[in-house]
């Protein structure tokens, strides 16, 4: 089975709702693969600063290790003014090399858009750990929901399923082969996982 964390990116009523409740979806029974556990990024880690050492703080230390444990990651975020969540851009600042070589399926917690810019800026900040991400997004609103918050939008309910399927297969094999290419030989064999030592 699969190590996928799911990784909710705010606290909040609304954004919370759909957000939990998209990446809730994907529960065992519910789908192929398994979410071993889950992380928010709101409310519970201290604002990155660079200069300082954060090896010994016990929440950021239990946060990063939930990240470097996991072969793959359903994350979701709110759409706000474009981007994702302050708390989920400040969790992703105290990883890098955690992230290198896994894969990422996104879920974005939307007003009525379709979180493509949300997306954007979520790709971007992966990428640039050296993190993969899945081709296309579920993006879903807080009418897709009933007010038990059961999901009642067929459609997202496909993109969500087709989601949780992909990361389950494929982050294990990226994950697998990236670790390969960086047991060989110093140089172009392996790959760009040689960037991320």
């Amino acid at each position: 089975m699969a190590r996928i964390l799911g990784i909710m990116g705010v606290f909040g009523k609304v954004p919370t709702h759909t957000c939990w409740c998209a990446l809730h979806w994907m529960q065992p029974g519910k789908l192929v693969q398994k979410l071993n556990s889950w992380i928010c990024a709101s409310g519970f880690l201290p604002l990155f600063e660079a200069h300082k050492s954060y090896g010994d703080h016990p929440i950021v230390s239990k946060v990063v290790q939930k990240i470097r444990d996991a072969e793959g990651y359903i994350v979701g975020s709110p759409e706000y003014h474009a981007s994702m969540s302050g708390a989920l851009k400040n969790l992703f600042d105290f990883v890098y090399t955690e992230l290198s070589g896994k894969l990422f399926g996104l879920v974005i917690a939307t007003g009525g858009s379709q979180g493509v810019a949300c997306a954007d800026n979520l790709r971007a900040c992966i990428h640039s750990c050296h993190g993969w991400t899945l081709p296309y997004i579920a993006a879903a609103r807080l009418a897709d929901f009933d007010e038990q918050g059961n999901l009642r939008n067929e459609q997202v309910r496909d993109r969500l399923e087709r989601i949780g399927r992909d990361v389950a297969i494929y982050a294990p094999l990226l994950w697998q082969q990236f670790k390969a290419d960086q047991a060989l030989p110093p140089g172009p064999t392996r790959g760009f996982a040689e960037w991320a030592l």
